[in-house]
Parts: C-alpha cells; sequence; structure tokens
C-alpha cells in the first residue's frame, strides 16, 4: 500500500515534491516494522541523499532524514556507521535548531546508542550525560524522557564498570518512573530489576534479593502469564536468593 502511494504521487507530482519524500520516508518505516531492514536502509539512504539536494544539507528535512537514517544502521547492526550519521547530524542540530532543542537532544541519544552498541562506551556516557543534563533543564527531572536519558547512562556506567554511578543513575530513573508512571509500570519495573543486578554485583545481595521479589511480586500480578520481564526477574532472583 505505501510503494502504491508513493509511485502514484511520484507520477503525479515528480519525485523531488515534498508529499513524494514524506511518502518514502513512510516506506522506510514500514520496511522497518515488516523487518525488511536492509531494503528499509536503501530506500532511507536514498532518501536522505535527495533530501539534502531538494532542501539543502542542513535543512531541517534533511536532519530528519537523516536521523530516520541513523536509526535503520543500528537495527539493521551497523553502529559504527549510525554513530558518524548520528554524530554529523548532531552538529548541524547544534547550528540550525540549538543544543537543547528538543530534536537536538534527541539526536544526541541516538548518538549514546550507536556509541553503546558500537562498543565505545566514554562516547555514550559523554551522549548520555548531555542529553540527560538538557532534558532536565529543558522538561524537568520527572518527564520520561528525562528518565530514560537516566535510565540507558546507568547502563552504559554498568557496562564500563562504574557501578556507584550506574546505581546513582538507575535509583533516579526508578524513582522517577514511580512518581510518573506508578510502581507496577513495565519501564519502572524493567528499570528496578537493572538496579537489582547492579547492587547484586557490588555485594548489596540483601538489598538486591528484597528489590527482586518485590519486583517480581508487581511483575506476576500486572504482567501477562511468561510475559519476558517476568522470566528475567524470577531468573535473576533465583540466582541472587537461590529460590
Amino acid at each position: 500500500w505505501v510503494q502504491w502511494v508513493l509511485d502514484r504521487r511520484a507520477r503525479t507530482l515528480g519525485r523531488d515534491h515534498r508529499d513524494v519524500l514524506a511518502a518514502r520516508s513512510d516506506l522506510g518505516h514500514a520496511l522497518v516494522a515488516a523487518g525488511q531492514l536492509e531494503d528499509a536502509v536503501g530506500v532511507l539512504e536514498q532518501l536522505a541523499a535527495d533530501t539534502a539536494r531538494v532542501y539543502g544539507p542542513e535543512s531541517l528535512a534533511t536532519l530528519g532524514a537523516q536521523d530516520e537514517l541513523a536509526a535503520a544502521y543500528l537495527a539493521v547492526g551497523q553502529p559504527g556507521a549510525a554513530a558518524d550519521l548520528y554524530r554529523q547530524t548532531l552538529a548541524g542540530r547544534e547550528r540550525a535548531q540549538g543544543a537543547r532543542h528538543s530534536q537536538t537532544l534527541v539526536t544526541r541519544q541516538g548518538l549514546g546508542d550507536a556509541s553503546l552498541a558500537d562498543g565505545r562506551i566514554k562516547d555514550a556516557i559523554s551522549a548520555y550525560k548531555k542529553a540527560l543534563s538538557g532534558w532536565e533543564k529543558e522538561v524537568g527531572q520527572d518527564d520520561l524522557r528525562t528518565l530514560e536519558a537516566a535510565g540507558k547512562l546507568g547502563s552504559a556506567y554498568h557496562n564500563q564498570g562504574k557501578m556507584a554511578s550506574a546505581i546513582y543513575s538507575y535509583e533516579q530513573a526508578r524513582s522517577g518512573y514511580e512518581r510518573a508512571l506508578g510502581p507496577d509500570h513495565p519501564d519502572t519495573l524493567s528499570t528496578a530489576l537493572r538496579l537489582a543486578l547492579a547492587y547484586n554485583e557490588v555485594g548489596r545481595i540483601g538489598d538486591a534479593r528484597t528489590l527482586l521479589r518485590e519486583t517480581a511480586a508487581r511483575c506476576e500480578r500486572v504482567l501477562p502469564p511468561g510475559d519476558r520481564l517476568t522470566t528475567q526477574v524470577q531468573a535473576a532472583l533465583a540466582d541472587i536468593a537461590g529460590e
């Protein structure tokens, strides 16, 4: 259906019309959703090139197309290419929109995701820290975007072995999610699992066991039977508590 719309618009309006470019973006998203990632990358690469040609390399339309392409690179297992493109796009957004604009912060967080996946943990931490600081200033500590950044920063610290910093970030994210979404929300529960695992790694076995028991009970009460998160929490509790 999306391909049909695209072909019809291209014949009627021309390949470079904004509605045709928008339809090509929709096609890329549809291919990603269908799991046809290589095809999606091809569509989005051509879209980014054409958008830059039509509107200029630092137009907001081009920067948006590059963000979509970078996300596709990451999904297809090319984190290095994703990080390079996110870095290029971030520089353009900072010039066009400013360092604290919401779209700039989204791109910066994407750079963190790609850097972490590429094993560049220091780069990921730097990106997440700046994104977190920006979200805190722009939307407050309990906004979901702030909490997501805090959780991702915790994961990056965890990967680096900086457990005190990881625990601080996880605790910040968990407390915020409890206030914003409630203690039974999956985001709260998944953050609690990561926090408990961090507690265990630093020898806080009692804290880890208590948090995992509480989280397991909540998961079993509010999530569907056999849910993946429930299984992960139960497995972690069995490993730590011998239960």
